[in-house]
């Protein structure tokens, strides 16, 4: 069960390791970057038709 397909690539996950280490994320302070590709998000409800 993965709310996104396909599953992240190691170098997707190795990008959002490196964030908080960069220059982009001097003004990020305690936060929770979850990187599980919507898992986190999923409220267990049948997708809704479009």
């Amino acid at each position: 069960m993965h709310p996104l397909r396909p599953v992240a690539e190691p170098a997707e996950i190795a990008a959002a390791v490196a964030f908080p280490a960069g220059p982009d994320a001097r003004y990020v302070t305690g936060v929770q970057l979850p990187v599980d590709g919507g898992l986190n998000a999923m409220s267990g409800q049948p997708a809704v038709a479009e």
